[in-house]
């Protein structure tokens, strides 16, 4: 007999992995629009999808095993039982695991990431600059009456 309290760890298990599962593939698939990321960000989204692909498959998988697994493995003997409960807590260490490269692995994308958008920001900032003295020497070039370069919006202070 099917006890209810088991039955219903599994189902939900089940039922959680499913929606991880579809959550997963739609985040993947609204990442990697084309134009919408760089070659390394598409990889990167790759190689996550798999990963959460098989945490959430295996999630499923444990709470399938749990269901079956109480319905019918204590009949076997206390060896095969042991033997199956030893099996579902391996696969829960490897999701945990898992769940840990992660982690890991988005943290140091995350980081490679930053330091990419800060380098292309330092370069923005150094054209912007660059392009500032431009004018700037080109305004005062051409003088503007006054004998300053103009201001173009900016307020100046007057000392």
């Amino acid at each position: 007999m099917w006890d209810w309290r088991t039955l219903t760890v599994g189902l939900v298990l089940v039922a959680v992995s499913a929606v991880a599962l579809w959550r997963h593939w739609v985040s993947y698939r609204r990442e990697i629009e084309p134009g919408a990321a760089e070659e390394e960000d598409r990889a990167f989204q790759r190689r996550r999808l798999r990963r959460r692909m098989q945490t959430s498959g295996l999630i499923g998988l444990v709470g399938l095993l749990i269901a079956a697994g109480d319905r019918w493995i204590w009949n076997q003997g206390p060896a095969a039982a042991t033997a199956y409960w030893l099996f579902v807590l391996l696969i829960i260490a490897w999701i945990i695991l898992l769940a840990l490269g992660d982690m890991a692995a988005t943290q140091v994308y995350q980081g490679s990431a930053l330091a990419r958008l800060r380098a292309k920001q330092r370069a923005l900032s150094e054209e912007a600059e660059r392009l500032r003295q431009q004018i700037l020497s080109e305004a005062a070039g051409r003088g503007n009456g006054h004998g300053r370069p103009p201001t173009h919006g900016t307020p100046r202070s007057t000392d």
